[in-house]
């Protein structure tokens, strides 16, 4: 609390306690008149100002308020002992510097303000007789005020260290995340560039540059060149993603015909339905060119990552790829849907398969190898061209993915985003 709150609460709090005790003055019953009395409050007063002004200056925030609040309960106690008779309600004066005391200061500054405060309540009591079963239960209700307002002190202090606590665990789980992502970016640049030399060598031994290989040698190499290359893969998609969520990979538009882009994707991982007995057809549409804006590279990325899905979870039948347009609210999109007759996805993986490094149980069970990355960088790449992707399936009866993307007619220049 600044100091500028701090002097407006404690100006106030005073403020309450003196209007209540000079209300009396107004209230139809009998008052002191005789002078001395008010001399008596010009100097309780002054003495208090002086007093306050000390406590103020030394004392730390919890120690002034634990004095102040005893001040009040005192000078509350004898000013109204001497003004007048207060009745069955004079408890009720206290209640401000209690709760006060009782909600923001520990447990035992809150016992002494009670013990102060039904002292002088049992005095007023017994120097009033009538009232005296009633000061019994004013001396009761103080202490239950005190006790609840106790509890709720206590809780809402730890509410106050569950809420600091969560904020520092989500600091630290932010930093963590953090940290995570700078040693993957570093991690992946590192591997990277020694990767890409072994496989360069290991090319050239496949090629026989390095000289004659026996069919052993032939096998070995080729089982290194096949891993050099998966590994590369893998780097390549963990730094994508790195410069997806830094915000760094650089988007390079322009007007393309999506009809042979597909038609070339197909024909590249031809070879791999094929070594699986799979059919791979491409359903062109009627038009002979279907154009939209987009990076020719991200897209070619997209639809590798969705047919190497369909031709990897599927063991019988195979892949069937479609492009048609849609027009919608004035606008033509283009769709593109990629179904197989694979395993399927279950019910409960159906929402969360664009999630970065999620892989189902049954995904796991055919291929331990993968990195959940290749459907959220295509989500993400699909997103950036401001289209759409999802994903129909039944378990056991394949899958069917497809991607929106906003078509065009007339040319645009080549921009970079």
């Amino acid at each position: 609390m600044t100091k500028k709150y701090e002097w407006l609460f404690e100006t106030v709090s005073w403020l309450i306690v003196l209007v209540a005790i000079f209300s009396i003055k107004i209230l139809p019953v009998n008052i002191t008149e005789d002078s001395s009395f008010y001399i008596l409050v010009g100097v309780f007063l002054s003495f208090l100002i002086i007093t306050y002004y000390a406590i103020w200056k030394v004392f730390p925030y919890e120690k002034r308020l634990y004095v102040q609040n005893i001040a009040q309960v005192a000078i509350i106690g004898l000013l109204i002992y001497f003004a007048k008779d207060t009745g069955i309600y004079f408890f009720s004066l206290f209640l401000l510097p209690i709760i006060a005391t009782a909600l923001t200061l520990d447990t035992l500054p809150s016992v002494l303000l009670i013990t102060l405060t039904c002292v002088f309540v049992g005095l007023e009591t017994l120097l009033n007789p009538p009232a005296s079963a009633w000061g019994l239960w004013q001396i009761a209700l103080i202490v239950l005020i005190t006790i609840f307002c106790r509890f709720l002190a206590l809780e809402i202090k730890r509410q106050r260290e569950l809420k600091i606590q969560a904020e520092l665990k989500k600091k630290e789980s932010e930093e963590a995340e953090r940290l995570g992502k700078e040693f993957i970016t570093l991690a992946s640049h590192q591997l990277l560039t020694p990767l890409s030399i072994i496989r360069g060598f290991v090319s050239m031994l496949r090629a026989g540059d390095l000289g004659k290989l026996n069919p052993e040698q032939k096998n070995a190499i080729n089982q290194i060149y096949n891993n050099s290359v998966k590994m590369i893969h893998l780097v390549e998609e963990l730094l994508t993603v790195s410069r997806l969520e830094a915000g760094k990979l650089p988007f390079y538009f322009k007007k393309i015909n999506l009809i042979p882009l597909i038609s070339q994707v197909i024909s590249s991982v031809g070879s791999a339905s094929q070594a699986k007995k799979l059919f791979l057809k491409f359903q062109k549409p009627a038009e002979e060119s279907i154009f939209v804006n987009a990076d020719p590279e991200k897209i070619e990325n997209v639809l590798l990552n969705l047919l190497d899905n369909a031709i990897k979870y599927t063991n019988k039948g195979g892949v069937t790829v479609k492009l048609k347009t849609k027009k919608a609210q004035g606008k033509t999109e283009v769709i593109v849907s990629i179904s197989d007759t694979g395993v399927g996805i279950p019910v409960e993986y159906q929402e969360r398969i664009f999630q970065p490094f999620f892989r189902g149980k049954n995904i796991l069970e055919l291929d331990k190898r993968g990195t959940g990355l290749g459907l959220y960088i295509a989500k993400s790449f699909i997103q950036k061209h401001n289209g759409k992707i999802w994903a129909e399936s039944e378990e056991g009866k394949g899958s069917t993915f497809y991607f929106s993307l906003p078509a065009i007619k007339n040319k645009i220049k080549e921009q970079r985003k």
